[in-house]
């Protein structure tokens, strides 16, 4: 059983008070038979378990300083001697008490006046009390242990130092600096008790507040109180640890380390007591470090000194960043211009070991370089450098030795002449030469430096000597040569750029070495190296001079090493070669991994052995307390022995950094077996024992998962989550994913983990080098310490998002290759997808490896659900003016599909009427029937000639229907044909849209309510249109002129323009222009739309404003006017026609998609819901596009007219025997209605008007006219006695263009061309008139006429005044 871990705090000078008093007076006994003089010391400890197995403490003073060591007792319990100070009864156990025996070396003791009791050695003394073995201490810190020890040996300073009692006393003066910060906590408690105390409100939970406070602030000042109390009666130095002298104590070294630094928060009395004039010692007993039990004094001080005052928090974290950003600065902005500047040494070149023949060099450099090198003689130092007339001695101590000089003899042969080399007689004189290319050097001090062997050939040695060899041409120096040993040489080192080109230099580095000495130095062939790394072990190969045995030691090469998922600090190592030799832990400063020997048998051979500790056998043992672990780097330490016992003077070096571990490969028996529809089970077997972790998962909703093409009841194994890392192999093939797997992890283990970061301090006892010792105390085979879905970190991330765990956990693997069942996997839900995870580990120890990515499976349930539609279907495809395709999927073959086409809007069937074919209430559908075209989809190609296809697919055309029409598809499925499957809603595809591409023809042409106003101009009537479907109609009314012959075209009639020249004759272009135009909407049932415009203008419109001499005596014609109309008709298809839609519904890609999976084997429905209720959405591709009527135009003729209330109407019939289908209607419609034009009044003829040579009249129409008027001179009878005919004396015209006033002639006076010359006056004339309207209508009644009297030119007789 391991001894149980004690720590000493330290050792007190007495101050008289009553604590330990058992160890004080044992130790006063132990002191007053040696050296009555001297003072009494108390024995301060603090133990886990109490010191009762009757060990002793042993003291040493000399030289003004402390030793001391513990050794343990045979396992009896100290009893309280006779009048013990410590009170109790005589004999009764002490607990916590030890022996304590004081020795004083003998310089001391001379140096007092006393000698060492017993006068025996302290040595002799230290081993008449053996114990049971040396055992190591723990400290609180061992970090900064070994950093302070480090430090010390560094500098070399004592403990018995000037120095040390310096620091002591700064030590104590800092703790006396702290009473300020305790005296204003204390005040700020108080004035937060005063504050408490005036809140009346919180008078009482201020006050426990305030109490809680105080009690706390008193337990920190009673432990203030004794750390100072220990403090102030420390000893002023302590004994170096142990020494040859003592080789049975453990746990010894370094009292004190100047990097220690503890944070402590003293009290004012305390402070007060000490009087750093006293002689006192202070004690401090170091040890390693176990991980399970590291020491928290440091940190329980942190937390404290926080808890009290916590902006020194912020400011700590303040100065942090500031600190950061300085350092940031500091280093970005020289890095840039280091770089453009020469390599430079950051610490003086130093030959790292020596063998007979080879040299290795440490070079720490500032940046990545190659390292040129040139070796002499020493013995050639005084000889004159060929050329140069100077001695290499004086060219060194002048420096003038160039570095491009060392560069060019470094360079490559076939690179340079050497004769055109700078100072190339160095090169004659020089035994040797080349380069190596040198790492950038660790900015921590405490790393090692980069080894190079720039002067051997062997593997791993210089560029130059693996590439140049060992040959050179004439004026240079050799490449790597063997150089003669026990020789003194001088080497001239320069660094360069590392790719060795331009570039500059460093300065010339000078360095003297001497080989060693081949009588003494068995390694001294080449240098030795490592290879063939694994996870646990390496090849070390070794070439020897002579044969003998070659001892190692493998050490960690940082100064932290992983130790599972934390750090464990060691000291940096340096051994010399009896530590090699001894192997003691504590040489290596805890950093010791394995050590061992083999026998050379041969001379100037290599020698390989295998390096796997721990292990048992006669060429190779180890002794370990850890083993090697994955992915570490070490060192390892080498010294040959030969047979007469010569050992190498300083141990050579070979690095290695192991491979990381390889965690069990799963074995082919590893399937699921026993699927259902609610579970199955797991067969797992692995290459080595240990333990798998599981965990099975299902996809969310809405992902895409790996495995959907996974059939139910099957499964595959996959390679990712995601549906894009799916690479599957189905289960009917061997798995070499697994089987051959060698991925590995080194996860964090988590809070089991623990258990294997234990270790236990091997006993450090002689033995000699070969045998082996207990490594470690792991527990043994322990497997399965992590949560289950800890095991499966990498993807937590990825199932957290996509997935829902169903169930994990971790299964023991006692033996490698035996299938294992793991748990059943129940209460899965039916044809469902699941992905199970397994994750393998070894028993490795302190970290298992865990398989890493793990191994994946998908696994289907078997399917026992009804036939159900697919994701996308049911499906409208291929679709055209009076057709599509219906198509739909099925989750399983053994249903058939039936449907009932609707329109849109229709009431909507149930399952039973869609199963018989009819529609709502038993309604005619547009179509009905099954989908019959089984085992493809219209998209796809039809199955060979006697291929069954797939009998999940059916479609069918549906054909017959309407253009332009919305139509809605229901659905129902069916085993047997005669009834819907129970349970199974009805699926439903509405908005089917057919484009519509013929145009409308119209059916019925009617004209209604033709209404004319002559007073304003303006005609008014309706037209009544219907067609075989709904329609946009466009209309052109144009006046039926006789100048015009022929039909506009449809484009012109849409557009609205005026007839073309090649219809319209007319000498006015007026007489071309549309009267009206315009369009309208027409559903199949028909619409009314009104039409209006200007009737055609008045034919004497000119003399609106013509003057009277403009309207007398006039000759010549007259204007036409109609206002009979040919109304042009063009049909188009109403928008949207449906025309720029795909041909199929918006779920076509992902049923396409589906059906392609389906085809696959995949999973092409996991997202479909429950009851499709689909909308077909075909998306617009393009714009609409509407077809028009075209060809020749189809004239109406007019049939019935009617008029009824003052209303009439028209009804215009198709051609007889000529087809209007989709071509243009003409109809004629005549508003030229009514009577020619009457008088209402007149004429009448004013006195005003007449004259001697003139007259005039007054007169009113009952509409627009022109009245035309003419005079006549009568004539005598002749001498016949027959009458004569009268002469005419003047015409004119009077327009009138308002019927609701009266219009007058002016004065009418003879016209100059007229024959029957000028008016007399008070004569006699005949007045002929008549009115005329713009039709050319001039047989109205005269006035004074009496109604259907016949047609005359009105006459009246006129006189002219006097």
């Amino acid at each position: 059983m391991p001894t149980p871990r004690r720590h000493l705090g330290g050792v007190q000078q007495a101050r008289g008070d009553a604590s330990s008093e058992a160890a004080a007076a044992a130790f006063a006994a132990a002191v007053d038979g040696a050296r009555p003089a001297s003072p009494s010391y108390r024995v301060v400890y603090s133990s886990e378990e109490p010191l009762n197995d009757g060990g002793e403490l042993h003291v040493e003073r000399r030289a003004g300083s402390l030793s001391a060591w513990y050794c343990c007792g045979n396992g009896g319990t100290p009893r309280h001697p006779a009048g013990d100070a410590g009170g109790g009864d005589e004999g009764a156990p002490l607990r916590g008490s030890l022996t304590v025996v004081l020795h004083d070396d003998d310089a001391a003791a001379h140096e007092q006046g006393g000698g060492p009791a017993g006068g025996k050695p302290a040595s002799q003394r230290a081993a008449e009390h053996p114990g049971k073995g040396p055992q190591a201490w723990e400290t609180n810190t061992l970090y900064d242990y070994l950093k302070g020890l480090a430090e010390a040996s560094g500098n070399g300073m004592e403990a018995d130092s000037e120095e040390w009692v310096r620091r002591v006393s700064a030590l104590r003066a800092a703790l006396r600096e702290r009473d300020s910060e305790v005296a204003a906590l204390q005040r700020a408690l108080e004035e937060h008790a005063e504050a408490a105390a005036g809140a009346e409100a919180a008078a009482s939970a201020a006050e426990e507040h305030v109490a809680q406070l105080e009690r706390r602030v008193a337990e920190l000042e009673a432990r203030c109180r004794a750390l100072m109390r220990q403090l102030e009666a420390a000893a002023g130095g302590v004994a170096d640890g142990p020494t040859p002298h003592h080789p049975s104590t453990r746990g010894l070294g370094a009292v004190h380390t100047p990097g220690l630094k503890r944070r402590l928060t003293p009290v004012a009395p305390a402070a007060a007591a000490h009087s750093p004039g006293q002689d006192s010692y202070f004690l401090q007993l170091p040890a390693q470090s176990y991980a399970e039990h590291q020491g928290c004094g440091f940190w329980e001080s942190l937390w404290e000194g926080a808890a009290a005052q916590p902006w020194r928090w912020a400011a700590a974290a303040c100065g942090l960043a500031l600190l950061l950003l300085i350092i940031l600065c500091a280093t970005l902005v020289p890095a840039a211009r280091r770089r453009a500047a020469a390599p430079k040494f950051l610490e003086a070149p130093a030959v790292a070991a020596a063998g007979a023949t080879w040299l290795d060099v440490a070079a720490r450099l500032d940046r990545p370089a190659l390292l040129s090198y040139m070796a002499f003689r020493q013995a050639d130092l005084n000889t004159p450098v060929p050329g140069l007339g100077r001695t290499l001695l004086e060219l060194l101590q002048e420096e003038a030795v160039q570095a491009a000089a060392v560069a060019a003899a470094s360079a490559p042969a076939s690179s340079s002449d050497p004769a055109a080399a700078p100072q190339a007689g160095l090169q004659q004189l020089a035994v040797a030469c080349g380069w190596a290319p040198v790492a950038a050097a660790s900015a921590d001090a405490s790393q090692p430096a980069p080894l190079l062997s720039v002067l051997s050939a062997a593997a791993g040695a210089a560029s130059a000597c693996a590439a140049g060899g060992a040959t050179a041409p004439p004026g240079r120096c050799t490449r790597c040569p063997r150089l003669e040993d026990g020789t003194a040489y001088t080497l001239l080192l320069v660094a360069g750029p590392a790719s060795g080109r331009g570039g500059s230099l460093s300065d010339v580095r000078v360095l003297n070495a001497v080989t060693g000495n081949s009588a003494l130095n068995v390694n001294s062939v080449e240098p030795p190296f490592t290879s063939n790394a694994n996870a646990t072990s390496f090849q070390l190969s070794i070439k020897l001079n002579a044969p003998g045995t070659l001892f190692y030691a493998v050490v960690h090469d940082r100064l932290y090493a992983p130790a599972g998922d934390s750090l464990l600090a060691f000291g940096p190592s340096t051994p010399n070669a009896v530590a090699v030799l001894s192997a003691q832990p504590s040489a290596f400063k805890g950093g010791l991994v394995a050590n061992g020997s083999v026998e050379v048998t041969a001379a100037e051979q290599w020698a390989r052995v295998t390096v796997a500790p721990p292990c048992v056998g006669a060429a190779l043992c180890a002794r370990s307390a850890w083993g090697l672990q994955p992915s570490t780097p070490y060192r390892v330490f080498l010294v040959a022995v030969d047979r007469w016992g010569n050992a190498d003077p300083a141990p050579a070096v070979a690095t290695v950094t192991t491979a990381a571990a390889a965690a069990p490969a799963l074995l082919p028996a590893t399937q699921p077996a026993n699927l259902t529809a609610t579970s199955f089970g797991m067969t797992v077997g692995q290459s080595a024992s240990g333990g798998v972790y599981w965990l099975l998962a299902v996809a969310k909703p809405g992902t895409s998962p790996s495995g959907a093409g996974v059939q139910p009841g099957s499964w595959a194994v996959v390679t990712g989550l995601a549906a894009n890392a799916d690479r599957r192999r189905l289960a009917s093939t061997s798995i070499p994913a697994l089987a051959g797997s060698s991925s590995s992890s080194s996860s964090s283990a988590g809070a089991a983990s623990a258990h294997y970061q234990q270790r236990r301090t091997l006993l450090e006892e002689s033995s000699a080098p070969g045998s082996l010792i207990a490594p470690s105390c792991y527990p043994a085979n322990r497997t399965c310490g992590l949560a289950p879905p800890a095991a499966f970190a990498s993807l937590s991330a990825e199932l957290a998002a996509d997935f829902t765990v169903v169930a994990s956990g971790c299964t023991p693997v006692p033996a490698a290759g035996q299938p294992l069942a793991l748990p059943p996997f129940t209460g899965l839900s039916n044809n469902t997808l699941y992905h199970l995870l397994l994750a393998t580990e070894d028993l490795g120890v302190p970290q298992p490896a865990r398989l890493a990515p793990p191994a994946m499976f998908a696994v289907r349930t078997v399917d026992l659900s009804a036939p159900r539609l697919a994701c996308g279907f049911p499906l409208a495809t291929n679709v055209t003016s009076t057709s599509f395709a219906l198509s739909a999927l099925l989750s399983k073959a053994g249903a058939s599909v039936h449907f009932v086409v609707l329109p849109a809007g229709a009431a909507a069937p149930t399952a039973a009427e869609v199963l018989s074919g009819s529609g709502s209430g038993g309604a005619v559908p547009a179509a009905a029937g099954n989908l019959t075209r089984s085992g493809w989809l219209p998209w796809e190609a039809a199955p060979a000639a006697g291929g069954a296809g797939d009998a999940r697919k059916a479609w069918a055309p549906v054909g017959g229907l309407q253009g332009g029409g919305n139509y809605t598809a229901f659905f129902t499925l069916s085993t047997d044909g005669r009834a819907p499957i129970a349970g199974t809603p009805l699926a439903v595809l509405s908005g089917i849209l057919l484009p519509v591409v013929t145009p409308p023809t119209f059916t019925r042409l009617r004209g209604l309510n033709a209404s004319v106003d002559e007073a304003r101009g303006t005609f008014a009537l309706q037209l009544a249109s219907e067609l075989d479907r709904a329609a946009e109609v466009h209309y052109a009314l144009y006046r039926n002129y006789s100048c015009i012959s022929g039909d506009p075209s449809p484009a012109d009639v849409v557009a609205g323009n005026a007839l073309p020249a090649s219809v319209c004759k007319c000498e006015d272009a007026a007489y071309c222009a549309r009267a009206a135009a315009g369009s309208f909407a027409a559903p199949a049932s028909g619409v009314l739309h009104g039409v209006g415009g200007d009737l055609s203008p008045l034919p004497f419109q000119s003399l609106r404003n013509a003057s009277e001499a403009e309207l007398k005596c006039f000759q010549g014609g007259l204007g036409q006017a109609t206002d009979t109309y040919n109304i042009y008709l063009v049909a188009g298809n109403a928008l949207p026609t449906y025309t720029g839609l795909a041909p199929q519904c918006a779920s076509f890609a992902q049923a396409a998609a589906a059906a392609a999976a389906a085809a696959a084997g995949g999973d092409f429905d996991a997202s479909c819901p429950a009851a499709p209720q689909l909308a077909c959405a075909q998306s617009q591709l393009r714009a609409d596009t509407q077809a028009l009527q075209s060809g020749a135009v189809a004239a109406w003729r007019s049939g019935v007219t009617s008029t009824s209330g003052g209303n009439s109407s028209v009804e215009w019939q198709p051609p007889a025997g000529a087809s209007v289908d989709r071509r243009p209607a003409r109809v004629q419609l005549s508003l030229e209605g009514g009577a020619a034009p009457a008088f209402t009044f007149g004429p009448s003829f004013p006195a005003d008007l007449r004259t001697a040579s003139s007259l005039g009249f007054t007169f009113a129409l009952d509409k627009p006219a022109l009245l035309i008027y003419a005079v006549f001179r009568p004539m005598p009878i002749d001498a016949s006695g027959a009458p004569q005919a009268p002469v005419l004396i003047a015409t004119g015209r009077v327009p009138v263009f308002d019927a609701s006033t009266n219009a007058t002639t002016g004065a009418i006076t003879a016209c100059p061309w007229a024959p029957g010359g000028a008016m007399q006056s008070q004569s006699q004339f005949y007045l002929t008139f008549v009115a005329r309207d713009k039709y050319g209508r001039m047989d109205g009644l005269c006035p004074g006429q009496a109604p259907g009297a016949a047609p005359r030119v009105c006459t009246d007789l006129a006189f002219t005044g006097g």
